[in-house]
């Protein structure tokens, strides 16, 4: 993953990407807060709904016969502080994981303005609703890893807009 912001002199947008394995209700009731997302207008579902993304996603799981150990991955992405809206931030989001995502993923994107930074979070399921494959296995780890996909788009968008990149 990217480094955070202030060890980088500031430079953004930054990306990270984490496994979940268990409680993802905690994960979602976090990126999910309406205290954080300005009423829950900055919250978007793919292919999901948020308030039930924790039994969908186990469901498709469990509906495509996988075995994956992770329920989800969450991905962070963050910007230079003064330098995009909320609504800039969130449609970047958008906009990155549905090409990362080519349209194959149940995901959550909610942004958040109540730090410095405004920060886009992202909860994906693990398994692919089209072809049931795990993320893992779609976004190898050694020769493709995920994180990096993800920063060359976000760093994509990102320059098209004249935004800062690391």
């Amino acid at each position: 993953y990217s480094r955070h912001p202030e060890q980088t002199g500031g430079n953004m947008a930054v990306t990270k990407i984490y496994h979940i394995k268990c409680r993802i209700d905690r994960v979602l009731k976090n990126i999910c807060d309406y205290e954080k997302t300005e009423n829950g207008l900055l919250i978007t579902s793919h292919k999901c709904q948020h308030q039930t993304a924790e039994y969908e996603f186990k469901f498709k799981k469990k509906s495509m016969n996988s075995n994956v150990k992770n329920i989800a991955f969450h991905v962070i992405q963050s910007f230079r502080k003064g330098e995009v809206t909320a609504e800039q931030a969130h449609e970047i989001g958008l906009e990155t994981m549905k090409i990362f995502l080519n349209n194959e993923y149940e995901f959550i994107i909610a942004t958040h303005t109540d730090k410095q930074n405004i920060i886009n979070h992202v909860l994906i399921n693990s398994v692919n609703y089209k072809t049931g494959k795990s993320f893992s296995t779609q976004h190898d780890r050694k020769y493709s890893p995920a994180w990096k996909k993800i920063k060359e788009i976000s760093d994509q968008i990102c320059t098209e807009r004249n935004l800062s990149i690391i």
